[in-house]
């Protein structure tokens, strides 16, 4: 890893020396051992930036992927990946901590449609949640999410129904 940019990082809660590393232009990287040695998992991804990861629970651990294609799930440690039925240029993925059949993918200003799409089954299906401005960064608080817009901050404690959250915040917010 020491000659490549990372742009996504996920530890696994369940076994925290198992993280990945989402690189800019060869996939995703895997370390059993708390990051003193990294391999690549991701040989059937596409050779595209990969902009966020998520871990959901479980064990394994579904493995979430958003890149410049979509967002691609992994159910076995990363070593083969599945293309979501989401397209478009996705910025960030999360899952919902306790919940992982919870995933919510952020496209950005890049994407037909872009904004905020959750999905309650893991990622098999998708529902636009109302937030349709190109998404560059998304966190969760149990199950508030938050996404930073090219329009400012926004809060939605469901998934739907979207405020403005940028009061006192002064330009752009583009990392949560």
């Amino acid at each position: 890893l020491n000659t490549v940019a990372v742009r996504g990082f996920a530890i696994d809660h369940a076994q925290p020396a198992t993280m990945y590393a989402g690189t800019e232009s060869d996939g995703v990287f895997k370390s059993a051992d708390g990051g003193s040695t990294w391999a690549q998992t991701s040989s059937d991804l596409p050779r595209l930036p990969v902009h966020g990861l998520a871990l959901g629970d479980g064990a394994p651990a579904a493995i979430y992927a958003a890149n410049a294609a979509g967002v691609y799930r992994s159910r076995d440690a990363g070593e083969s990946w599945t293309a979501l039925p989401i397209w478009g240029w996705a910025t960030s993925v999360a899952v919902v901590p306790g919940s992982s059949s919870i995933v919510y993918v952020g496209l950005g200003s890049n994407s037909f449609p872009a904004g905020v799409f959750k999905s309650t089954d893991g990622g098999d299906t998708w529902v636009d949640t109302g937030l349709s401005d190109g998404v560059v960064a998304m966190a969760l608080s149990g199950s508030t999410v938050y996404a930073a817009t090219v329009n400012g901050l926004f809060r939605s404690d469901d998934g739907g129904g979207w405020s403005l959250a940028n009061a006192g915040l002064s330009g752009e917010v583009w990392a949560l």
